[in-house]
């Protein structure tokens, strides 16, 4: 496949991306595309085997070394939009400056703005930090891309992800604490969720407001026959509280309950496995900053060689 220096690029076939430049006779001049991922480890070698130009790099916001996923965003772009400049910060120092890097490229003059990044911790029922930052530069005139996270879909049978509001079916015994209310998932008489695939971290949330949160909810993952816990997350919500939490691997074959103080009130809930899978699931895997109403939310087109357990193409 023909491209700028060495490196092929099938997204600039598949995309269509030649039929548009002819058709339209636009192939990006005028325009400036700016990417926030990891970093740009390699950019100087691609830099030397012309597979990019000169990128602006926000000054301190290359990345660390290693990590390069920036680089290979701004290869595809710079194929399918050769005319373009290109900008570049990481994402990957932490919420407040990922959302100061957002406002920052814009101000050196980006268009276009695309990431491919989700903090575990941003709210899905408000705008966080990261969220605001992209209405800002929307409203200032850039286009914002974001990934839609990659955790699978309901429609395909690869959902991880579970919402709806909270189930109270009865009160909890043993190995759990006695006494508070258990989740049922929408499925009467049922207490726990099967996890259907390895998952590195489940995160719930609930909509109380960040900061603010008075009901004490927690997250219990149980072994497959349900007598002992293996993870747990519970942390105390009274009233200045995020509505969070978390745990970490977990396995085919064991149970995630979700349970609430007897006393508190009913909320919405998510719950994501990110790119787990769950035995009883519904949409909405995208969230935070990738689900703003200001953001264009874009998922991942199969490789040919799949990666992590995903599909081929």
């Amino acid at each position: 496949v023909a491209s700028v220096g060495a490196g092929a690029n099938e997204a600039d076939v598949t995309h269509e991306a030649a039929a548009a430049r002819a058709t339209f006779g636009v192939d990006g001049t005028g325009v400036k595309a700016c990417v926030l991922s990891d970093g740009v480890d390699s950019l100087a070698d691609r830099q030397a085997s012309g597979d990019l130009p000169v990128v602006d790099v926000l000054p301190g916001q290359a990345g660390d070394v290693g990590d390069d996923e920036g680089t290979a965003m701004l290869e595809l772009i710079h194929d399918i939009a050769p005319g373009a400049d290109l900008g570049f910060a990481t994402g990957f120092s932490g919420v407040a400056q990922f959302a100061a890097n957002i406002v920052a490229l814009e101000a050196s003059g980006c268009d276009v703005i695309v990431d491919d990044i989700t903090y575990f911790n941003e709210p899905s029922y408000q705008d966080g930090p990261i969220a605001q930052a992209v209405s800002e530069v929307r409203a200032l005139g850039s286009v914002y891309l974001t990934s839609a996270g990659n955790s699978g879909n309901l429609p395909d049978g690869t959902s991880g992800t579970w919402q709806g509001d909270f189930d109270d079916e009865f009160a909890s015994s043993g190995p759990l604490p006695a006494g508070r209310r258990v989740h049922g998932w929408g499925q009467t008489g049922v207490s726990y969720n099967t996890v259907a695939r390895y998952s590195t971290r489940t995160d719930l949330q609930w909509a109380d407001p960040m900061g603010a949160s008075g009901n004490d909810y927690d997250l219990y993952v149980l072994n497959p026959t349900g007598t002992q816990i293996v993870a747990s997350s519970t942390n105390i919500q009274d009233g200045d509280d995020d509505p969070l939490e978390a745990v970490g691997d977990t396995f085919a074959g064991e149970q995630i309950l979700v349970v609430r103080d007897a006393g508190d009130a009913d909320r919405y809930l998510s719950l994501y496995t990110n790119r787990g899978r769950l035995s009883v699931a519904t949409g909405g895997a995208s969230r935070g900053h990738n689900a703003s109403v200001d953001a264009v939310s874009v998922a991942a087109t199969p490789a040919a060689v799949a990666a992590s357990g995903g599909p081929t193409g």
